[in-house]
């Protein structure tokens, strides 16, 4: 199983450095506890569980950042946990009583699917056969998706308020990605008035 997700983290990380163009992100479903009333959340702890370094950072800055804008002030778990220690509940608790938040937003990379390939059929303004038949048919990789679940937990009882699965397209760099995934995701939380 360790073996299995590090395969699947490593071809996420081969694909965003090999693969060009941009990234896109749609949530494919979205739910929230109907029952939660208590207002939109103001402190909220990130944690992205994937053991590349350089990706946990970056997703987590990127996040925070932009929840920081929305007006929800966003620790990530990077600045205020050792890295690559396995986090146990007691040092989360402990990290949420001290810094008094509310809400813990926990992200996790699924899968990374291939999308396949495609043939395209440029057009071409060549007068002869031949010109035209050369350069007539090229395959192009479609990429890969990650799916990326993301879980939001109210700290005050530790109840789970929202959750989405976010496919992405994976065309270009981490970061593009994050770029594409993070907005999506706050939107998704703002349309259900978690912000």
């Amino acid at each position: 199983m360790k073996r299995l997700k590090f395969i699947t983290e490593a071809l996420l990380i081969a694909a965003l450095v090999i693969i060009g163009a941009c990234s896109t992100t749609q949530l494919s479903s979205v739910w929230k506890d109907e029952t939660y009333n208590r207002g939109p959340l103001k402190k909220m702890l990130i944690i992205f569980v994937i053991e590349q370094a350089h990706l946990k950072t970056v997703f987590e800055d990127e996040l925070a950042r932009q929840l920081k804008d929305s007006g929800t002030f966003a620790v990530p778990a990077h600045t205020v946990f050792p890295e690559g220690v396995t986090l146990d509940k007691d040092m989360i608790d402990a990290k949420i009583s001290e810094l008094g938040m509310d809400s813990v937003l926990i992200a996790r990379l699924l899968d990374v699917q291939d999308a396949g390939i495609r043939d395209t059929y440029p057009y071409v303004s060549e007068s002869n056969y031949f010109g035209y038949y050369i350069i007539c048919c090229q395959t192009v990789s479609l990429g890969y998706n990650a799916l990326i679940e993301t879980k939001v937990f109210d700290t005050g009882n530790d109840l789970l308020i929202w959750e989405a699965l976010s496919e992405t397209a994976i065309e270009r760099t981490s970061e593009s990605i994050i770029r594409s995934y993070v907005p999506v995701i706050i939107k998704g939380l703002r349309d259900k008035n978690l912000l």
